[in-house]
């Protein structure tokens, strides 16, 4: 996987996604359809699981998960694709919605799944960021977009980045370094303490 960036524009989902149930803290959602076969690490897969912890799994990763770490994720928990891996919430008064949707046809399909007016970290009064994740059908390309909303960070220490479904250790993972204004990635060093928002 190589990695790019750019600026660009948030464009929430529609009134027809589905919407998830993990609006809270510490929040899952299981058995999500990602409507295609997407192509991952030479896997493909059908189904995802929904945080509210700013990511999603391809492994049976529970509500518990707040340690921030693609490095040595538990091989049962991998893999991970992780926007904005941290212990966040969702808050019915921030207006927190998260949901997914399918759009475009086949082979050309893509899958935008959304964390809106999401608050970074759960102690945080007012949304902070809004995020999504968009999975490519057929070239197995993995997209993180951002839209920077009105709240304060509180004490944010995230993970963004992608690691691969049995590995460990170095080069089973890569992650963003910790400067929101020029990104680049690693795959030997485990950063988990990015506490700036992304940029739009």
């Amino acid at each position: 996987y190589s990695f790019s960036h750019q600026i660009g524009q948030f464009v929430p989902n529609s009134t027809n996604a589905t919407s998830v149930a993990i609006v809270s803290d510490d929040a899952v959602a299981t058995n999500l359809p990602i409507g295609f076969n997407f192509p991952y690490a030479g896997i493909n897969y059908t189904q995802f699981t929904m945080s509210s912890n700013g990511f999603i799994s391809f492994g049976t990763a529970n509500a518990s998960i707040t340690t921030n770490d693609l490095s040595t994720a538990n091989a049962t928990q991998r893999a991970f694709i992780a926007p904005l891996w941290d212990d966040l919430a969702g808050n019915s008064a921030s207006n927190s919605v998260a949901s997914y949707e399918l759009s475009g046809t086949a082979p050309n399909r893509v899958l935008t799944v959304e964390w809106l007016n999401w608050e970074w970290r759960y102690p945080a009064t007012q949304p902070v960021l809004s995020f999504q994740v968009k999975l490519y059908e057929t070239s197995g390309e993995i997209e993180f977009i951002y839209r920077q909303e009105s709240g304060a960070i509180d004490s944010g220490s995230a993970s963004i980045g992608i690691n691969d479904p049995t590995g460990s250790g170095s080069g089973s993972y890569l992650n963003l370094n910790t400067s929101m204004t020029n990104p680049t990635v690693t795959s030997t060093s485990n950063v988990t303490t990015i506490s700036t928002k992304p940029a739009n």
